[in-house]
């Protein structure tokens, strides 16, 4: 799978099918995490968003009336440049993202394949005959670094399927994402300004792009504190402007393993903890195991912490990747020092990294059911393992968390179903990792607000018309 790759030297904002600096001539600095080496980042204001949305409406006013099988062909030269060019997409975003190439190919890059068929067999089936469908406008959309084109498939193409034109904020965090997909789209030949793509950690900028009329509906991935600001700002602009919204937050993801371990499954569990470094939404935070598996399963993990060694590359293997996000560094001491303050005990590695990027990560064991570490999502590898005599004790204790994205629970065929009933998450997984299905989850409680449908036909990118007789 190595390959010569070459990060660019600098990131442009794609707009009207071409890369531009900003207007302003403004830059950020991108840290790669492997290498820390120092990447430039056009930093956009709001002349370039204005910019931006004169193509953007210029676009949706050609794009509105094209036909299902101008879409069809669309997505097609879509996915095909996509699977023509997995490897530089997986080993791009891999060095942006701090992951492994062979963990950004399976859950990153064929996932996005695999979504854009899903999405072609939804648009092949069409529109209910007493439905009236009609594109929205411009459809803003503001991207996570989490395995960032599985988002931009997941959340951007939804919405050109549906006949709009889309304006994407990409994470600051995964700039690289705007390049490969301004690539593709000049490759396939989309139409100018149908998607622009653009950087910027302006402040001014940001709530340009939130409050704008022109862009008619917001789609975010991001934290439970910038979510909780853009849902305030756009209730306050309800009354001069409607503007649907959805936003996809925090994540506080629940494992229960209630059989029976084996060797195999318990390292499939703990890599669900460990990829990442913490800081995916699809990662898992809590594992809960059974009172007479306890002694198994504590020395399985503190033998496998131990055995782990830092990465060395993006073609490394190891689920010891750097940490992406420096302010988790800064936080990580504190939530050690929380984890003891709570009198739980520490299961970590032996290994102490020369690089600060690379933080030990570690689960705690016995930690009071009422600590904030139970509650909180925390953007780095401090897990907790919580055990139980019984599996109905376990909805009790996962509910205590605001977010409810989803949960793993590991059993045999046909046991724990009102265990799985009672847990307030969005999606649950049987015997397997919440991050390998391919659907779209729908979280609840603070892990979602808004219209969350993102069906190509549905309410949210779609205004839908019921006709009756």
């Amino acid at each position: 799978m190595k390959n010569q790759i070459t990060y660019p030297s600098q990131i442009f904002n794609f707009i009207d099918d071409q890369f531009q600096q900003s207007k302003e001539s403004q830059t950020f600095v991108k840290k790669l995490p492997f290498d820390e080496q120092n990447i430039s980042v056009v930093n956009s204001c709001s002349m370039d968003l204005v910019q931006s949305l004169q193509g953007a409406n210029k676009a949706f006013n050609d794009w509105r009336s094209s036909t299902i099988e101008d879409r069809l062909l669309l997505i097609d030269r879509i996915q095909n440049y996509l699977i023509e060019n997995k490897l530089k997409f997986a080993e791009l975003e891999s060095l942006d993202q701090g992951l492994s190439v062979s963990f950004s190919m399976v859950s990153n890059i064929e996932v996005a394949i695999q979504k854009m068929s899903q999405l072609k067999y939804e648009l092949e089936e069409g529109v209910a005959s007493h439905l009236d469908v009609l594109p929205i406008g411009v459809v803003g959309v503001i991207l996570s670094w989490n395995l960032s084109t599985r988002l931009f498939v997941e959340n951007v193409i939804p919405a050109i399927l549906a006949g709009n034109a889309v304006v994407v904020k990409i994470s600051s965090y995964a700039p690289v994402t705007a390049y490969l997909w301004g690539e593709l789209f000049q490759n396939i030949g989309l139409p100018s300004g149908l998607v622009q793509i653009m950087h910027s950690q302006d402040q001014q900028f940001k709530m340009l792009f939130i409050s704008h009329p022109s862009i008619k509906a917001i789609c975010a991935t991001m934290d439970l504190n910038h979510a909780t600001n853009i849902y305030k700002t756009i209730a306050s602009l309800s009354k001069q402007q409607f503007k649907k919204l959805q936003i996809h937050s925090g994540s506080k993801n629940t494992c229960a393993f209630l059989k029976d371990p084996n060797e195999i499954e318990m390292k499939n569990v703990v890599d669900s903890f460990l990829l990442g470094q913490g800081q995916l939404h699809w990662n898992n935070a809590r594992l809960f195991i059974l009172e007479k598996n306890e002694k198994i399963w504590i020395e399985f993990i503190q033998n496998y912490l131990n055995e782990l060694k830092p990465s060395e590359s993006i073609y490394d293997s190891s689920v010891w990747t750097p940490i992406l996000k420096t302010e988790s560094i800064h936080q990580f001491q504190t939530i050690i020092s929380q984890a003891k303050a709570d009198q739980a005990k520490v299961l970590t590695s032996s290994c102490k990294p020369a690089n600060s990027k690379f933080l030990n990560a570690f689960f705690t064991k016995d930690m009071s059911n009422c600590s904030v570490l139970q509650q909180d999502q925390v953007s780095g590898p401090a897990f907790i393992v919580s055990i139980v005599k019984y599996p109905f004790d376990i909805p009790k204790y996962s509910n205590v968390s605001y977010y409810g994205f989803s949960a793993d629970i590991w059993t045999e065929e046909g046991k724990n179903k009102k265990v799985i009933q009672q847990l307030e998450v969005g999606h649950v997984s049987v015997n397997r990792w919440n991050l390998h299905c391919i659907d779209s989850i729908y979280g609840v409680k603070q892990s979602a607000f808004g219209q969350t449908d993102r069906k190509i036909f549905g309410s949210f990118f779609s205004n839908v018309k019921k006709m009756t007789q």
